[in-house]
C-alpha cells in the first residue's frame, strides 16, 4: 500500500504495484509503481506492508494540481478498463456481474476531476487499447501484466479522489489487481462484504486462494487473523456498513498504532481474505515462481 502524509493521520491510501528487477534471488531490486491521488502541493509517501507492519522512510512528493480532461478521456480510459477487467475474470459470471455493475456506475459520471487523471495518467490510447483486448485470459505477459496493474493503480487513485465513485473504483481497481495473473477461474475469488467472518461474525470466506499478477499490495489477504478493515457508508451488497469510509484520517484516528500498521483504509467493499497466495512470476517472463521466494 502506498499511503500519503503523516504516519500516525494519513489524507489517501492507494495500491501500490511491485516488480522484481533482478535476476538475483536474494534481496533483489524492486521497481514500485503508484498512480498519486488529487493531492495537490507537497507530500510525504511511505510504502505499507500490511502484513508485517512494515513501512518505508518516507519520498517527498510535490503534487501539481490536476488540470482538465475531457469526456472523451473518461470514456477512453474506461474503456480500457473494461478490457483489462474482461483478462482476469474470463470465465467467471459472478465476478463479471460485479464488474458490469461497478463499470456502469463509473460510466454514469461526469465530473472533470477523474477525466482530467485519466487524461494525466496517459494511458488512454488506441495502442493500449489494442493491446488490452488482445491480452490472452490466463497467460499475459510480463509487460502486459503491467499494463493491467496501471490500469488498477490510476483508478485507485480516482478513487481516493473522488467521492462520488469511490466505491465502485475501489473496488473495480482491487479486482482488477487480485485476478491481474490471468486465473480467477477457480471458485471462491469474491467481494467479502462488511458482515463477513473478519467482521461481524457472518457471511462467507472464500475457499480458493488469489492468485496474483506481481506482489501486489491490496486490502485483500493483507489483514492479519482477528483483523477488521475500517468501516462506514454503504456500498454495492445494499444498506449498512459494507464500504470502507472515504475519509481516511478519521479512519486512523479510531485505530492504535499497531493496528494502524496492518489495516487497509482503502475505499469499497472488498474484505481481508486469510491465507491468500501470492504468485510471483520470474522477472520477464511467465514463469511462476514458489510462494513467498
Amino acid at each position: 500500500m502506498a499511503r500519503y502524509g503523516s504516519p500516525g493521520s494519513p489524507s489517501a491510501e492507494t495500491l501500490a504495484f511491485v516488480e522484481t528487477n533482478d535476476p538475483g534471488g536474494f534481496d533483489p531490486l524492486l521497481d514500485v509503481w503508484v498512480a498519486v491521488p488529487n493531492l495537490p502541493g507537497g507530500q510525504d509517501l511511505r510504502f505499507h506492508n500490511l502484513t508485517t507492519g512494515y513501512r518505508t522512510a518516507p519520498l517527498e512528493l510535490s503534487v501539481a494540481q490536476p488540470g482538465s480532461g475531457s469526456s472523451a478521456d473518461w470514456a477512453g480510459f474506461l474503456e480500457q478498463v473494461e478490457a483489462v477487467t474482461a483478462v482476469g475474470t474470463a470465465g467467471r459470471p459472478d465476478l463479471q456481474g460485479l464488474a458490469g455493475a461497478w463499470l456502469t456506475a463509473l460510466q454514469g459520471h461526469g465530473g472533470n476531476l477523474a477525466a482530467a487523471m485519466a487524461a494525466n495518467s496517459g494511458l488512454v490510447s488506441s495502442a493500449n487499447l489494442a493491446t488490452a483486448k488482445g491480452i490472452t485470459p490466463g497467460a499475459p505477459t510480463s509487460a502486459e501484466r503491467r499494463l493491467i496493474a496501471q490500469h488498477a493503480l490510476v483508478l485507485d487513485a480516482i478513487a481516493a479522489s473522488v467521492p462520488a465513485i469511490s466505491v465502485p473504483a475501489a473496488d473495480l481497481a482491487t479486482l482488477i489487481a487480485t485476478t491481474s495473473g490471468g486465473n480467477s477461474s477457480a471458485a471462491g475469488i469474491s467481494a467479502q462484504q462488511a458482515d463477513g467472518p473478519s467482521c461481524n461474525g457472518g457471511g462467507s470466506t472464500p475457499t480458493a486462494s488469489l492468485t496474483w499478477g506481481n506482489p501486489v499490495t491490496t486490502g485483500m489477504g493483507s489483514a492479519p487473523p482477528g483483523s477488521c478493515l475500517a468501516r462506514g457508508g454503504s456500498g454495492p451488497g445494499g444498506n449498512g456498513p459494507s464500504s470502507r469510509p472515504v475519509n481516511v484520517s478519521a479512519a486512523a484516528a479510531a485505530l492504535d498504532e499497531a493496528a494502524l500498521a496492518t489495516t487497509s483504509l482503502r475505499g469499497g467493499s472488498f474484505r481481508p481474505v486469510h491465507g491468500a497466495v501470492i504468485v510471483v512470476y520470474r522477472p520477464n517472463s511467465s514463469e511462476r515462481l514458489a510462494p513467498f521466494t
